[in-house]
């Protein structure tokens, strides 16, 4: 767990995602809009949360019949869906994402904690990725729209002679295409733009430059072949620019400041790091490294020695000379120096591994999460009292520790080469051997089963993702007639731990309920269907497995008014807290996680007042088998069975919505929703524009029709 949160912490620090809303600065001030009056465009779903379906292949021998364990999480580091795979299989799982989450993070977990991973954009439903053996442990990598010169381009310029002149007037972007030339450019004074090369061996001689405060942007795309000749870029005029390497370069003279690498590099000579410069594919030095911040997701390779003043490595480094790991260096991949290493400050995470022929300590090394190594097959040396090892780290060394006294290894730190470091696309060197250990049988190694000691148990799942947290249930009770929509009839927040085995099957399901409100005037009770056979229940606690139905239905309360003393709607009432139940389900011969999936799944209320039951559901959703059909497509209510219709009115309105946040704030009674979330009126009519307007941002709520509890 330590790895992954390191993982995360990594890539939340060093990209900015996009969340999907707009700056306060952005929001338009206004008064909102009933909900009855909107013009709902045709097909609006009121869906605030998507299904998307992932595919994991898994192709790794390295274990042999070992089990991989795969976890999806949010760029925040919550988990989604977590399950297991062998090599050649493929983990497979159903999520509800809200629309708001754009990017998640796929993590193979490795029966001795080693991980790869993978970064990926969610632009459809179905999510397929393979994560192969020795997979390079970059994230970026595999994500990133990647520009390129068929679209976006302001203008395209051909190089057809050599020293060709290109200039880039202000807030252009021009597109270069060519081979085997040279050319220069030259942007415009106080203005922006962008220049993006797309061609085979050309050559960048001159890059003229006039002082702005706006961006300029250079852009190696994907699959060019780019020379930069004494280029330099982002110099103190000109601190605003972006560099981005998608390409195959090579760099002689100049300095490069602030950019980001997802190609190939190689310097003909000293790479002088200027700024922050962040590295997911491979850059290669005929030279010396020094200078500022780097950000090592891939592949660094020098012939001389590195020293920088900020190191982050997480994949792999290697120095042929003499490395100086500075006051801010750490380590979770692999780094190898072929002659010195000296140490100022160097933190080392769970697997990672520093190889070298002599270590000279300055200060101290530290250990976090698990088994680290330090390996010296020379000399190692303390300068300084100050210089100790600390942690959960073994040091190596070949032939016995010289100059470095056994007091000096603090807090589990320890002299010894026993110890798994295992190989990995950033790691080729590895250590000693991994002892696999599984004391239920179920082919997942205890260390990542949830459940070691129980062969029918192997993971836990939670939704919605993160421990502690609920989604909200939102429901009208008029149907077959349209209500007030002050949404808040019933509410219900909600919860689910999901429990499969080492197969990926559901073999429990125990959900939580917190009844928040009942400002409607009818006997409700709630309910909920699940996808799978009523036949593959066989306990149930704290519920009723509803009789006369072909899928499990689980009746949670039958009539509210006898749950919650209160309506928690009106402020001239007494607010009294919420009534929770849990109710668990244990199934035999259950569904695989992939069909059972993790959702809100089928929720919905039922009262007896119309004779035979009504039932509310959300959008879409069907009634369950119990439902007094005459009842459908009656009032207000557009369902129709035959054109697999469900629960819209007939000027496309909802009667029931599921919201993915936490405590959601309901409005007062008779209080319309359109008319407390003013952007909620934006997400319907324009495309789903806000389509967090649920959420609590500035110039959001008009916050005098909340209930206040």
């Amino acid at each position: 767990m330590m790895r992954f949160l390191l993982i995360l912490f990594t890539i939340t620090h060093f990209i900015i995602f996009s969340i999907g809303c707009k700056k306060s600065a952005d929001i338009p001030s206004d008064s909102g809009k009933r909900v009855s009056d909107l013009n709902v465009p045709e097909n609006f779903s009121w869906k605030t949360s998507r299904e998307v379906a992932f595919e994991v292949d898994i192709r790794d021998q390295r274990y042999l019949s070992a089990t991989y364990v795969i976890g999806i999480y949010t760029a925040d580091g919550r988990l989604l869906s977590k399950g297991a795979a062998q090599n050649g299989g493929t983990f497979k799982t159903t999520v509800s994402l809200a629309n708001t989450i754009n990017e998640i993070i796929i993590i193979k977990t490795n029966p001795d904690n080693s991980n790869d991973y993978k970064k990926v954009t969610i632009k459809d439903l179905k999510v397929a990725v393979t994560l192969p053996e020795n997979q390079k442990s970059s994230v970026a990598s595999v994500s990133s729209d990647r520009p390129d010169c068929s679209i976006g381009c302001t203008r395209t310029v051909e190089i057809t002679e050599n020293n060709q002149s290109v200039h880039i007037a202000e807030d252009e972007t021009v597109c270069v295409r060519g081979s085997n030339k040279t050319f220069r450019a030259d942007f415009s004074f106080r203005r922006g733009g962008v220049l993006r090369i797309c061609g085979t061996n050309l050559t960048l001689n001159s890059l003229g430059w006039a002082i702005t405060d706006k961006v300029k942007e250079l852009i190696i795309t994907p699959g060019s072949t780019v020379h930069l000749d004494g280029i330099s870029f982002g110099h103190e005029g000109n601190r605003f620019t972006k560099f981005t390497n998608y390409g195959d370069i090579t760099v002689k003279g100049g300095a490069l400041l602030n950019y980001h690498n997802y190609g190939n590099i190689v310097y003909q000579g000293d790479f002088q790091v200027e700024g922050i410069v962040t590295n997911d594919g491979s850059i290669t030095v005929n030279g010396n490294v020094s200078g500022g911040t780097l950000l090592n997701n891939g592949s660094v390779t020098s012939t001389g020695n590195f020293s920088v003043g900020n190191l982050i490595n997480n994949c792999k480094l290697i120095v042929g000379g003499n490395s100086h790991l500075g006051f801010n260096s750490t380590n979770s991949g692999y780094i190898q120096v072929k002659k010195e290493t000296r140490v100022s400050s160097l933190t080392m995470n769970t697997n990672a591994m520093l190889y070298t022929r002599d270590l000279i300590l300055e200060a101290p090394i530290t250990g976090l999460g698990g088994p680290s190594l330090v390996k010296v097959t020379g000399v190692t040396q303390s300068n300084s009292d100050f210089a100790v090892i600390s942690g959960p780290i073994n040091i190596c060394d070949m032939n016995g520790l010289e100059q470095l006294r056994t007091d000096k290894l603090l807090n589990g730190a320890k002299s010894s080469c026993d110890i798994n470091i295992p190989l990995t696309g950033c790691n080729s060197e590895g250590n000693g051997t991994f002892q696999f250990s599984d004391r239920d049988g179920d082919r997942i190694s205890d260390n990542l089963d949830d459940f070691p000691d129980d062969g029918g148990k192997a993971f836990i799942n939670t939704y919605p993702a993160g421990l502690n947290t609920e989604n909200t249930l939102l429901f009208e009770d008029m149907w077959p007639y349209k209500g007030d929509f002050d949404m808040n009839d019933v509410v219900i927040g909600f919860s689910y731990k999901i429990i499969t085995n080492s197969l990926n099957k559901v073999v429990e399901c125990e959900g939580n309920y917190r009844l928040r409100a009942r400002g409607g005037i009818f006997s409700n009770g709630f309910g909920v269907e699940f996808p799978m056979l009523a036949s593959t229940v066989v306990s149930c606690e704290g519920g009723i497995v509803e009789q006369g139905q072909k899928n499990a239905v689980v009746l949670v309360f039958e009539d509210m008014h006898k749950e919650l003393p209160q309506m928690n709607t009106r402020l001239s009432d007494p607010y009294v807290q919420p009534k929770s139940f849990k109710v668990r389900l244990r199934l035999e011969n259950g569904p695989d996680l992939y069909n059972f999936g993790l959702s809100e799944y089928n929720p919905f209320i039922y009262n007896y007042r119309l004779g035979g039951r009504s039932e509310v559901h959300m959008i879409g959703k069907k009634p369950t088998s119990l439902v007094n059909e005459g009842l459908l497509g009656t009032g207000d209510d557009y369902t129709n069975l035959k054109w697999h219709v469900f629960y819209i009115s007939k000027d496309a309105l909802p009667f029931a919505i599921m919201l993915p946040v936490n405590d959601f704030k309901y409005p007062l009674e008779g209080k319309d929703i359109g008319l407390t979330y003013m952007k909620l009126k934006y997400w319907v009519q324009m495309s789903q524009t806000f389509s967090d307007w649920y959420k609590d941002y500035p110039g959001y709520i008009n916050k005098e029709n909340l209930y206040p509890y």
